[in-house]
């Protein structure tokens, strides 16, 4: 029933699986170097995709930093002229107090001085007419 295979067959044999197997083994390390490439190009386009995104991001950031710092400077330029602004009015507004007390003054004295005179012209109007009756006894 079972027959044994002769040994130049059983040769052949072990030759085709020793070359089947030779063959397996090169095509598998040739894929094998396919794979590593594929990862190496994907990795590359990954990492290159990251740092261009990174460069941005970080371009990005040193921009804010800077406008962050003329910001920071603009602002306190800003108040030191808020200050100087304030500053000013507060001086322009205690010279408009005095020039009012000056002026309030000069109608004071104004009105002193009016009401001096008109009681000067008075008194002269009353001394005149105080005189006047005497002069007309002399000439009598």
């Amino acid at each position: 029933c079972f027959k044994m295979a002769s040994p130049r067959f059983l040769s052949e044999l072990l030759n085709e699986s020793k070359q089947r197997r030779a063959e397996l083994t090169v095509e598998n390390e040739r894929r094998k170097k396919e794979a590593v490439e594929s990862v190496r190009k994907a990795t590359t386009t990954a990492m290159d995709s990251i740092n261009i995104n990174v460069a941005t991001i970080w371009h990005n950031q040193q921009q804010l930093e800077a406008e962050a710092r003329r910001l920071h400077q603009n602002s306190q330029h800003f108040a030191k002229q808020a200050g100087q602004w304030v500053h000013a009015f507060n001086s322009f507004s205690q010279s408009l107090k005095a020039l009012g007390d000056v002026e309030n003054w000069a109608r004071t004295i104004e009105s002193d001085m009016a009401f001096i005179n008109s009681s000067l012209e008075q008194i002269q109007c009353n001394q005149a007419s105080m005189s006047e009756p005497e002069d007309s006894r002399g000439d009598e």
